[in-house]
């Protein structure tokens, strides 16, 4: 049933086949909801979707020359910006930034206001045949209401006949993924893999404040890693998708096993009920890649890799931890195995050693020195990702309606 993907794979011509585990610029684009776990058997109602299909597409000079001629109102597109009412018809698609399990994330230009916005659009047949009704629904109504420096700002939703739009922030930076892993994007990544530490810090300083936004309002969000972190045009990071962000949960136990298997806490592994401190260990996870450019327990074997992540102590390479002691105790105190024994929230990682000399009001304010500033040419630039030309003849699945009215909200 993999519509979205599947007529994308039709349309175009330049896909390339599936890339090794850490590609240089990663295929999860854009809030194109690419979490994944590796069960025996599907989960219905359950928020693991299945693995999502690799897909690379090719940008030629042709397609930047269509773009750089399109009108830029300035280059940033800021959160602040309210659009409302927005139509279908406001809408120009310029291509497609990325291909997830869940829907396209398309590139689109809002004529009223000449400015880029991203477009996420999810096939209702799509989303009724793998019963994911709930979560879509629940995703919309976490996102719409959050307001951050460092979080994705979802303006507006629609829907016509066939698919549901996110109409989203557009962050032409790229994922943090690239900076990360990338060895011809990435300015700043070390030979030896990870980040130089000051960039780390920032980035991990950046990823602490929307946690703890989030857990603020109550909201525990389930899939931190590379992927889901894109960089606005002057290099801050914002949080994006939150198809397995939950609401009101912070103080209760919650018993979906969902996110990625990299990132996936012991509880979460062993569907022992888990609460935010689900997100403490990912940002652990996420912490230990930004330093070493790796995952502690990752294994191509998804089995070992579960029982690593509920067995194994947290490993650093030889003279880490004494060169860089706060970071490794740190990272050692997010990867505790029972939650009690973790750092409690994002406060207690606030008043972390590592994070000594951390300016967070300034940095709240976007006042501090980026470690990497993108080179883009305007607010339509997508040199930073994987771009395609949209097709004008693209199959859209029908969706026949039961008479369940699940998405009138939208």
């Amino acid at each position: 049933m993999r519509v979205m993907m599947l007529r994308c794979v039709e349309l175009f011509k330049r896909v390339a086949a599936p890339k090794a585990r850490k590609p240089e610029v990663s295929t999860s684009i854009s809030g194109a909801s690419t979490a994944s776990v590796d069960l025996d058997e599907k989960q219905p109602n359950d928020d693991a979707p299945e693995e999502p299909l690799a897909i690379k597409f090719s940008r030629t000079d042709t397609m930047a020359s269509e773009l750089d001629a399109v009108p830029e109102a300035c280059l940033v597109s800021p959160a602040t910006i309210a659009f409302e009412h927005v139509q279908l018809n406001d809408l120009e698609i310029l291509g497609i930034l990325g291909i997830g399990t869940y829907g396209v994330v398309k590139l689109a230009r809002h004529r009223p206001s000449g400015r880029a916005v991203a477009l996420k659009v999810i096939s209702k047949e799509y989303i009724v045949s793998m019963r994911q009704e709930k979560h879509i629904i629940r995703e919309r109504f976490v996102h719409l209401r959050l307001r951050h420096p460092f979080v994705t700002t979802l303006y507006q939703t629609l829907q016509d006949d066939n698919c549901l739009y996110l109409v989203l922030e557009y962050l032409p930076g790229g994922e943090l993924y690239t900076v990360v892993h990338s060895e011809t994007k990435s300015p700043i990544k070390l030979p030896t893999g990870g980040l130089p530490m000051d960039a780390v810090r920032f980035y991990a300083a950046c990823i602490v404040l929307a946690l703890e936004y989030l857990h603020a309002q109550g909201t525990i969000y389930r899939d931190l890693k590379l992927e889901n972190l894109v960089l606005d045009s002057l290099g801050y990071p914002k949080v994006l998708d939150f198809g397995f962000a939950k609401p009101d949960g912070v103080a209760t136990r919650n018993g979906t096993m969902c996110g990625s298997v990299e990132y996936m806490a012991p509880e979460i592994v062993s569907r022992n009920g888990h609460d935010h401190r689900a997100d403490v260990w990912s940002f652990g996870v996420l912490l230990y890649e930004l330093c070493l450019g790796a995952t502690p327990f990752y294994h191509d074997n998804t089995r070992e890799q579960m029982r690593r992540i509920k067995e194994d102590p947290v490993a650093f390479p030889n003279g880490f931890e004494e060169e860089y002691t706060a970071a490794a105790d740190l990272i050692s105190r997010c990867l505790e195995k029972m939650p009690d024994a973790r750092a409690s929230d994002m406060t207690h990682i606030k008043s972390h050693p590592f994070f000594a000399g951390v300016e967070w009001h300034r940095l709240l304010a976007r006042e501090v020195d980026v470690p990497f500033v993108p080179e883009l040419h305007g607010a339509f630039d997508t040199s930073r990702f994987d771009f395609a030309p949209e097709d004008p003849d693209e199959f859209v699945e029908p969706y026949e309606s039961d008479g369940d009215d699940w998405a009138k909200d939208f």
